[in-house]
């Protein structure tokens, strides 16, 4: 049973069969860390559950090709086909109940930086083969970006603001505190010097010479 798919596959790259999804590249662009789908789907959404797709990565610079994920009439690496390239165990799922439908989309959990790149997935036993392309975009800023202008974040602009009006205040009170003490402490000495000088109210010294007089006597 396994030949067939393997001689789609033969067929397939001997042939350089392009389609004109090729041209026509489908953008996704996620937060690192989030779940991404890479939508795949026949436009004659015939019944795909018993035919054969290929995910895979296409090679970059620095690595190889990668093995996403295959799915093969029910069997796929999810249910014990072996295959797939290391970095996407655990992390890859299509849709069941779409493939009816035509629809052999996929998608992939927890998104690392690594994760961006282009990927195709592949029909081969089709006629004509169809072939698409997708290119998946993990953005690490994004999710900054999105936290700084989410309604419980904090502004570091408003925060400096109120900051520097707090302090403000501040001054502005220790600075009415010193003016009512100094006008406190002025009144307080002109009482003091005004009472020095009436002699209707002599000395506490001279007070006390009287008195100590009064007793004697």
């Amino acid at each position: 049973m396994e030949l067939l798919p393997l001689l789609c596959l033969c067929l397939l790259t001997r042939s350089g069969i392009t389609s004109d999804q090729q041209n026509r590249p489908t953008v996704i662009t996620v937060e690192g860390g989030a779940d991404a789908v890479l939508p795949c789907s026949l436009s004659t959404k015939e019944n795909i559950e018993f035919k054969l797709f290929v995910w895979r990565k296409v090679a970059q610079k620095d690595e190889g090709l990668k093995e996403v994920f295959l799915y093969n009439g029910g069997i796929h690496y999810n249910n014990g086909r072996d295959g797939q390239s290391e970095e996407f165990k655990g992390r890859v799922s299509h849709f069941p109940e779409e493939l009816e439908h035509g629809n052999a989309s996929i998608i992939i959990r927890n998104t690392k930086i690594s994760d961006s790149g282009e990927y195709t997935c592949q029909f081969p036993c089709l006629q004509p083969p169809q072939i698409f392309h997708i290119k998946l975009v993990v953005d690490p800023v994004l999710k900054d970006r999105r936290r700084e202008n989410s309604p419980g974040s904090p502004n570091v602009g408003a925060v400096v603001a109120l900051i520097f009006l707090f302090t403000a205040w501040i001054g502005i009170i220790v600075a009415s505190a010193v003016f009512v003490v100094d006008v406190i402490l002025q009144v307080r000495r002109l009482d003091n010097k005004e009472g020095s000088q009436d002699p209707g109210n002599p000395p506490r010294e001279q007070l006390e010479k009287l008195n100590q007089m009064t007793v004697k006597a």
